[in-house]
């Protein structure tokens, strides 16, 4: 499996660790798991930049191209029904943060905006 991750960060991200934790830990079970239900062309490409008050992070994987979806939402394939997808879109709760997703027949994106946690919430 190919594997990938560019960052572009600084020593210090001001976004503390529960929320980063929390995010790309979900986002790459997420996608290791999709990759292990694969053969061949497996991939996983992380990218990561802080841009002003903000951090953009992107998770681009190989997937067997099957979406569960219910209601316009996406489910998980989980057994147990997953809780990653909804952790994500719970901690990311402050105005301007955003979470989506996108996927053709093969390459699963999911795409997270995060914003400055050392600023009050309401100036956002």
């Amino acid at each position: 499996m190919e594997f990938e991750a560019r960052l572009d960060l600084s020593a210090r991200v001001p976004v503390d660790d529960l929320t980063l934790c929390i995010v790309i830990g979900n986002l790459l079970e997420n996608a290791l798991e999709a990759c292990r239900r694969l053969r061949e062309n497996r991939f996983i490409h992380l990218q990561a930049r802080w841009m002003e008050d903000h951090m953009m992070m992107m998770v681009e994987n190989s997937y067997n191209g099957q979406i569960k979806q219910s209601g316009g939402k996406i489910l998980s394939s989980k057994k147990d029904g997953g809780l990653g997808m909804m952790s994500i879109r719970r901690i990311l709760s402050r105005p301007g943060d955003e979470f989506d997703v996108c996927y053709n027949e093969n390459t699963f994106t999911a795409m997270v905006k995060i914003m400055d946690r050392t600023m009050p919430e309401n100036s956002a």
